[in-house]
């Protein structure tokens, strides 16, 4: 999606925005502050900011002790199926973020994410783009 407008270009159909719709998403829930969660590249390039920020939507900083944990539940919990790890510095992390930033929020960036918040029972109001991302496919296949 970083390269989405040079992709849609290049193209005579037109192309789902993840991003967009995921912002559409996070307008129709009426969530003012987000916390995009995700690997250290959706992070750093910051594909969700500038459209979060266009819609008004207050956008949360991660620092590098969460964007570490962040890489470690993607990668060597979810992605090796290692289900038995403990996460709770995960835990504490997203519990502080919520409590102290007053985040409505979570946006699971990362298909590994909502995986891990099913499997570990995370308790918290996300939203995940892929979803968002299939729901508009299938709304428009049917010709809503």
């Amino acid at each position: 999606y970083y390269f989405y407008d040079q992709i849609q270009n290049e193209l005579e159909i037109p192309l789902l925005n993840m991003i967009d719709i995921t912002v559409n998403s996070i307008k129709e829930s009426g969530a003012k502050k987000v916390c995009v969660l995700g690997t250290e590249g959706t992070i750093r390039s910051g594909i969700y900011k500038k459209k979060l920020i266009d819609n008004n939507i207050e956008l949360t900083n991660l620092d590098e002790n969460m964007i570490a944990l962040l890489q470690f539940v993607i990668y060597e919990v979810v992605k090796k199926q290692d289900f038995s790890q403990g996460i709770n510095e995960f835990v504490q992390a997203l519990d502080q973020i919520k409590e102290i930033e007053k985040v409505d929020l979570f946006i699971l960036a990362c298909t590994e994410l909502p995986i891990l918040f099913e499997k570990y029972q995370l308790k918290y109001k996300t939203l995940d783009p892929t979803l968002a991302l299939a729901k508009e496919a299938i709304r428009l296949t049917m010709g809503e």
